[in-house]
């Protein structure tokens, strides 16, 4: 084995030999853009049995990259990392898209495929540690991008009461449905449907949903006020401005 020689690693990235200096110091680059460069065994260039940190591990494009937070299911930053693949899976598996189809079209930040920059951004927030969603659809209203500028960590409660948008099974309008001729109001609070009503059309019907919807926004984010960011409460109330207004729906 001599300076110079390639190999290639189980996860069929090419290594190149820079020095031979023992059968446990051996310097080898892997031969990405990244050019990343460890201190290996002969036998672990031989067997391929290197890890390139800069190797797409998850749907092709999230990588650990080289820092000091662990990137696995076992380690202290699982909580992290299950985050992190999660995230990158909802934009990018196909599987998960057919299933919830409002997440097509929604991108990673380059920057957030390195778990490292992911895993400092997380940790740096003030509620991380707690159980708090992360969510992208707050602080930038039509927002399809999860990135450091446009995300926050919010309660379930909060990450979910912003995830039903559009319309419903069958192109009703969201809130609405249709029962023989009738037009049902209800929303969703908590994981139970508050019945709001019949009506004779479907506008009345969507209309009585978007105010009991903003006055449920506005007191939910009172209730949690305490409990997240000021720049997120902030963004909460704007939301809910908008919505009353006609401007935005969400």
């Amino acid at each position: 084995m001599k300076a110079g020689d390639i190999y290639k690693t189980n996860g069929g990235c090419k290594i190149k030999v820079i020095e031979n200096n023992g059968w446990d110091k051996v310097l080898i680059e892997f031969q990405d853009k990244h050019k990343h460069r460890i201190i290996t065994s002969r036998s672990h260039v031989q067997n391929g049995g290197i890890r390139n940190p800069y190797e797409p591990v998850v749907q092709g494009l999230g990588y650990i990259g080289v820092g000091k937070y662990s990137g696995s299911l076992t380690g202290g930053y699982r909580q992290v990392y299950k985050c992190w693949v999660h995230m990158i899976e909802r934009c990018y598996n196909q599987k998960r898209l057919s299933l919830f189809p409002t997440y097509k079209g929604c991108t990673v930040h380059p920057d957030w495929l390195n778990f490292q920059n992911f895993a400092a951004w997380y940790v740096s927030q003030e509620y991380q540690g707690v159980g708090y969603h992360i969510d992208k659809d707050i602080l930038v209203i039509g927002n399809k991008t999860y990135s450091p500028e446009t995300c926050c960590l919010v309660p379930m409660h909060i990450n979910s009461m912003f995830s039903s948008r559009g319309k419903n099974i069958g192109g009703e309008i969201a809130g609405v449905t249709n029962i023989n001729g009738r037009f049902r109001a209800r929303l969703n609070i908590n994981g139970k449907l508050k019945h709001l009503g019949y009506f004779d059309t479907e506008s009345e019907a969507h209309e009585v949903f978007l105010k009991e919807r903003v006055k449920h926004v506005r007191k939910t984010a009172i209730e949690y006020e305490d409990r997240i960011d000021k720049v997120v409460f902030d963004a909460i109330i704007l939301l809910a401005d908008r919505m009353e207004s006609g401007e935005y729906y969400v």
